[in-house]
């Protein structure tokens, strides 16, 4: 008789603790530790492992301890987790049921201190589901009185905590609560940097860099940036005004009436207001108005000199687009001598080398390596003389080894006998494969130039008045690339930016006013793809409307490919004009 034997099952034991309860009575790691290790004794478990976090909240699913517990359970390393409550596991339903359902997955039950959980049954499932539900209403209660509390305090005038803003300091007023005072010397760097953007008309870029030769310390940071000093002054209450308010993590939304609560200003109304507007004036973020701009060499179609990608950008205060390469950022080190271009330019500059490839595409096709071989091959005989050629020399050998064969004469004799026939008949062979190769590299030659000059005449009449959209399903098409070769001095300003006329000199049409112009090699591959999309589209100038159909962007199934590449000036086609 076969005794069956039940196994050791292996536990493993989870406690937490967060910062605010590490002081609390029965919630201590020391406890949790200890209730759990005498459940497992009290069952006969064995203690595979004990894994803690300290000082985390249940809230956050990014727990170490509790990551090494679920990676030791999918590698089936234990059978049992014991908590000491199901707060201490998970303080959410949403995350308390995602933990369940993946320990089941694994074929590990969860346990606590206080009460059994079997997770595979309706019994368990359903106890567990209404603890949980009161985890997480006993944690909305414990914000909710947190949140309440705070908000008090910042109707009663006190800071409610938190990170102090950059400019003040608390200051202690009275046994329990503190308020907000002016930094002096933070204060000053702020006044200095609104006086420097407002008054002198500093860009952010070299206000960042005063302030760092200053020895001004921005927060939480070495140096000072220009994107980190736009935020600060954009969020700051500079003028006395600071709003209170929770919001909701998902939404962001305020899930409460706001709080106004005055502190000490560093600006004035007035002042605060000139910030803001010259802050305005300069961003690069579009407004909703502009939200219809479009970039037809955004996603790296345009390369600068240093190997980045240009991206466009909106100036507000000018109204027009640019774009900058991203490796001329102002906080970047090392900054790249790339200088920004005028959308419209090169845009005009790329789209026309592109259209002239196109209107060109026969003359793209080059003779093939065997153009020349393949005459050679076929000049002394014809076809029809080869293959005439071929089977004498074939009845020629076969008849010989037929009477080599009757007269019993040894291999070697017959191998000697036909050396020569045989030597000549592989020549033969070899160029008639060349001829055949020749002819097919001609057919589809001619196939590929048809198609060129096919595709060049629906070019012609549909790419003068092309959409933006189908100027983009072209240039997708074509796997187009702009990359600047060069940057080279303007030559019609004397790279002074400006031109004689007007008052003080207008802006140089050639160079923009970027005192530089850039040189662009526009490369791209012409094939069968292209011409299927020129051919799906009307043959009359009607085809706006159903362009970006019949064009697809990532059609890329091509038989047959020309590569071109072109170079361009940036600004040439501005330079024309004027």
């Amino acid at each position: 008789m076969t005794r069956l034997i039940n196994p050791v099952r292996r536990a493993a034991v989870y406690a937490r603790v967060s910062t605010a309860e590490q002081a609390t009575h029965g919630t201590s790691l020391r406890v949790q530790l200890e209730e759990c290790r005498a459940r497992a004794q009290t069952n006969g478990w064995v203690i595979a492992g004990e894994f803690v976090d300290e000082g985390v909240s249940g809230t956050t699913a990014n727990r170490p301890a509790l990551r090494a517990l679920l990676e030791a359970a999918r590698h089936h390393a234990l059978d049992i987790v014991v908590v000491t409550k199901l707060d201490r596991f998970a303080r959410s339903m949403r995350h308390l049921h995602a933990l369940v359902a993946e320990l089941c997955d694994a074929g590990v039950e969860l346990v606590t201190v206080d009460g059994y959980f079997d997770t595979a049954t309706s019994q368990g499932r359903l106890l567990r589901n209404i603890l949980g539900s009161f985890a997480e209403f006993e944690r909305d209660l414990i914000v909710d009185r947190n949140e309440s509390g705070r908000r008090q305090v910042a109707i009663e005038g006190y800071w409610p905590g938190g990170v102090i803003p950059f400019g003040w300091r608390a200051e202690r007023s009275n046994t329990v609560h503190t308020r907000l005072v002016i930094d002096s010397s933070e204060a000053r760097a702020l006044r200095l940097a609104t006086s420097l953007i407002v008054d002198r008309g500093w860009t952010l870029g070299q206000v960042a860099r005063h302030l760092n030769a200053l020895g001004v310390t921005p927060p939480r940071t070495a140096e000072w940036s220009n994107t980190q000093l736009r935020q600060l002054l954009a969020r700051l209450p500079l003028s006395g005004q600071w709003t209170f308010a929770r919001h909701d993590r998902r939404t962001q939304h305020s899930r409460s009436v706001p709080v106004v609560v005055a502190v000490p200003p560093i600006l004035t109304a007035r002042r605060h207001e000139e910030l803001r507007q010259a802050l305005a004036r300069s961003s690069t973020k579009r407004s909703a108005g502009d939200l219809q701009q479009f970039y037809l060499l955004s996603r790296g179609r345009l390369i600068g000199t240093c190997g980045g990608r240009f991206h466009g950008i909106w100036r507000a205060d000018r109204g027009y687009r640019q774009y900058r390469c991203g490796n001329s950022v102002h906080d970047m080190v090392p900054r790249c001598s790339c200088r920004r271009v005028r959308a419209d330019d090169v845009e005009d500059a790329v789209w026309a080398a592109v259209c002239d490839a196109l209107y060109h595409a026969p003359l793209l096709l080059e003779p093939t390596s065997s153009s020349h071989a393949g005459p050679a091959a076929a000049s002394a005989l014809g076809a029809e003389d080869l293959n005439g050629r071929v089977r004498t020399l074939e009845r020629a050998l076969a008849r010989i080894t037929l009477d080599y064969a009757r007269a019993d004469l040894p291999a070697r004799a017959l191998r000697d006998a036909t050396r020569v026939l045989q030597e000549e008949l592989t020549c033969l062979r070899s160029r008639m494969r060349q001829a055949a190769t020749w002819h097919d590299e001609q057919d589809q030659a001619a196939l590929r130039h048809a198609q060129l000059v096919t595709l060049a005449g629906r070019a012609r009449d549909t790419l003068p008045t092309a959409t933006t959209q189908l100027k983009a399903c072209v240039l997708a098409l074509l796997d187009a690339r702009a990359t600047v070769v060069e940057w080279t001095d303007c030559a019609t300003c004397n790279v002074a930016g400006k031109v004689s006329g007007g008052r003080g000199g207008r802006t140089c049409p050639a160079c923009r006013g970027s005192r530089q112009v850039g040189t662009i090699a526009v490369e791209g591959v012409i094939g069968d793809g292209l011409h299927n999309a020129f051919a799906r589209l009307p043959s009359r100038h009607n085809f706006r409307g159903s362009a970006s159909a019949a064009m697809p962007r990532e059609d890329r199934t091509n038989s047959w490919a020309v590569p071109f590449r072109l170079d361009v000036v940036s600004h040439q086609r501005q330079v024309d004009r004027a």
